[in-house]
């Protein structure tokens, strides 16, 4: 069986249905810090959430629970 895992970056990025497809079906979803809020929106809950949370909301890290939430340094340092 073929599996596909996706990364969902922060930044501006416009959905389209095969974007969507690829996201639901990915094994495992993932998300670096802010992409989290673009998982939100489609309702997708990704396996972690990965860098130091400046990015994302607080919402969305409420949504997710922090046992998907690993932090890690501000990169910039």
């Amino acid at each position: 069986m073929e599996r596909r895992a996706v990364l969902v970056a922060n930044g501006p990025l416009v959905w389209t249905e095969e974007l969507a497809a690829l996201a639901a079906s990915a094994e495992p979803l993932l998300a670096a810090d802010g992409g989290a809020n673009s998982l939100a929106r489609l309702g997708l809950t990704p396996v972690a959430v990965i860098g130091d949370m400046d990015s994302i909301s607080e919402a969305t890290a409420r949504w997710l629970g922090t046992d998907r939430l690993v932090r890690r340094e501000d990169q910039d340092r």
